[in-house]
């Protein structure tokens, strides 16, 4: 690259590689191994993991609800029976991780990228634009004039193309975690009984409907025999489900005075389940039949 001043006068500042269509500067590569056969190109190599039907499987741990009901007495059947319908709305959590080790299989794309007759460079380009001096023709020394950047094709050669699987040749390292929460809704008949003026017993059974929202999250680690550091990935999926179900509910109860009462006692729900996926990963989440203990405070309005 030359100057003119001014004067006329025509100085060398330079000597930069021209941009070339078709040609890239921003590349790099990880292994000399990845340098083809006869030297006139760069192997890039495209790895990923597929498993060959290995699964986890984990269990929620027993967690706090809140829950909120709503009851409308009826009548009475045989003097001593209260019937009422009730109606209620509780949250509960979703939590469940597992991490671990799954075989899988390893797949691998190869393309060749030309190196367009230049040599391969000597270490590992990093992405950027390499300089070296200059030194003009009258001894000068121009610094950081001279650009010893190799460009590489930004395309590959078709007929280097190349796609392969080994089985059981890939370990994959992960936490696969679902983290969330649903609300349940029912509404059914309520039976009560009283043994004496402030102790009794309940008992109910309905329709519920669970309204389920949940992330599901795999962040895996790869590790390729030639590259330096695990391939890692990281992939989230938010997803929402209505499923339908029934629940049950039996509870001792003690009434503190006209308008306060206390409650415990046992609850069971029954729902279906649905399957998450993220990245090709899926997570069957199975709320099932939930059984649990319950208890609280009732208020008379």
């Amino acid at each position: 690259v030359t100057v003119t001043t001014d004067t006329g006068a025509v100085i060398v500042v330079g000597n930069y590689l021209s941009f070339t269509p078709g040609r890239t500067r921003v590349w790099r590569y990880a292994n000399p191994s990845q340098l083809n056969a006869n030297g006139s190109g760069i192997v890039m190599n495209a790895f990923s993991a597929s498993s060959n039907g290995a699964s986890l499987e984990g269990n929620k741990e027993a967690s706090a609800g809140v829950e909120i009901q709503m009851e409308r007495v009826l009548g009475k059947l045989a003097g001593k029976w209260q019937v009422s319908v009730i109606g209620g709305i509780s949250l509960s959590g979703i939590s469940n991780k597992q991490a671990g080790n799954v075989s899988s299989n390893l797949n691998i794309i190869s393309d060749t990228f030309s190196l367009n007759g230049q040599p391969a460079p000597a270490v590992f380009p990093d992405g950027q634009a390499r300089f070296t001096d200059f030194v003009l023709p009258d001894g000068n020394i121009v610094r950081n004039g001279l650009e010893t950047t190799v460009a590489l094709s930004s395309v590959p050669d078709a007929a280097s193309h190349s796609e392969r699987t080994i089985i059981g040749g890939a370990n994959v390292a992960g936490v696969w975690k679902v983290k969330g929460a649903y609300y349940v809704m029912k509404v059914g008949p309520e039976i009560r009984t009283n043994f004496t003026k402030d102790f009794g017993l309940s008992a109910s059974v309905g329709i519920a409907g669970a309204y389920a929202g949940t992330s599901y999250t795999a962040a895996e680690s790869l590790t390729v025999a030639g590259v330096a550091e695990p391939l890692t990935s990281t992939d989230i999926n938010n997803v929402s489900k209505f499923m339908p179900g029934f629940y049950a509910n039996l509870d001792a109860l003690w009434q503190a005075s006209d308008r306060t009462g206390f409650f415990a006692g046992a609850s069971f729900e029954q729902f279906s389940d649905y399957t998450q996926s993220v990245g090709g990963r899926k997570a069957k989440i199975d709320l099932g039949g939930t059984a649990g203990i319950r208890g609280g405070i009732t208020i008379k309005f």
